[in-house]
């Protein structure tokens, strides 16, 4: 009975709309003047949540290394459906918006949204020095997403 009782609370953790955005599981990566920097050599092609302070005010991101090789980074929040706080988690090599389902290649993590509709919400990302080095102002005018 236990043992159905766990399956059911793991069904429900991991399946449906309704789950909440992961808890980021690596601490905040360090400061450096006015960009956070994060190694490259930390990152795989599992894809990593981390925070950021704004003010108050938690700022949730994600970075994986793609099958192309390249690092892709977004906000833990939808262009559109943002205000439900739900975030993504990451499902084989895509990334599944908690609200409305839909998965985005982790290929495509890390542009722009010119269709409009879900989409991971663009992330401004270079690498420099062996580091996914990302502006802090980038990250503060997210913070609507999470306030």
């Amino acid at each position: 009975m236990l043992l159905v009782a766990l399956a059911g609370t793991a069904v429900y953790l991991t399946s449906g709309n309704d789950t909440p955005g992961p808890s980021p599981v690596q601490l905040p990566p360090p400061q450096v003047d006015s960009a956070v920097r994060i190694p490259v050599s930390q990152l795989s092609a599992s894809a990593l949540f981390y925070t950021y302070n704004s003010g108050g005010t938690t700022v949730r991101y994600f970075a994986a290394v793609g099958t192309d090789g390249y690092v892709h980074m977004a906000m833990d929040a939808c262009d559109v459906c943002y205000a439900e706080k739900k975030g993504y988690q990451q499902v084989g090599d895509v990334m599944k918006c908690n609200n409305c389902g839909k998965e985005f290649a982790i290929n495509s993590v890390g542009t722009e949204n010119l269709a409009g509709g879900c989409w991971p919400s663009y992330l401004p990302v270079t690498v420099s020095g062996g580091d996914a080095v990302v502006d802090i102002t980038d990250l503060k005018a997210k913070t609507f997403m999470f306030a």
